[in-house]
């Protein structure tokens, strides 16, 4: 299926899926399964690498014992700064602002569970997104704001504590 694309959204959606609902099963084989997103799906689309990647992070139940955090924190601080997963690949500034955006709202998602891992400088970096050079961009990522406040996914109370 990977080979051929055909209904590639869904290989990393069903992979966050089972990392969400079935972790006993999940925790087995996590090293593997994140090292086939990273080398086979960040490849090919990063944004559904990325989202697939994010929600093995997001359980409600036991998110404090989960490892490896750290390395997707650093993976989504390249992208916010420079469009990217590393320096050394190049895309067009609309892919990298649509990359941006994915590291943006997967930051914002994360904080509710990891915010004592997510650097300053990350959120310093995820705050400036809103800077981005095209208006659509600056649209969807308030209105995914909105909807992550409103769903109480994204705890307006960070940073007062």
């Amino acid at each position: 299926m990977l080979e051929e694309k055909s209904h590639f959204p869904d290989v990393p959606q069903s992979l966050g899926c089972i990392a969400q609902t079935a972790m006993p099963v999940f925790e087995t084989r996590e090293s593997d399964v994140e090292e086939f997103i990273r080398k086979n799906i960040l490849e090919c689309s990063h944004i559904y690498g990325v989202k697939a990647l994010v929600k093995n992070y997001l359980l409600v139940n036991d998110a404090h014992l989960r490892t490896g955090i750290d390395t997707l924190v650093e993976m989504l601080k390249n992208l916010l700064s420079f469009g990217e997963i590393s320096r050394d690949i190049k895309s067009s500034l609309m892919d990298k602002t649509h990359l941006k955006l994915a590291a943006t709202k997967a930051v914002l998602r994360l904080s509710k569970h990891w915010e004592h891992k997510i650097h300053v400088d990350v959120f310093y970096l995820t705050l400036r997104t809103f800077e981005a050079n095209f208006p659509e961009v600056k649209k969807l990522l308030l209105n995914k704001v909105h909807q992550y406040v409103k769903d109480w996914i994204l705890d307006i109370t960070i940073g007062k504590k």
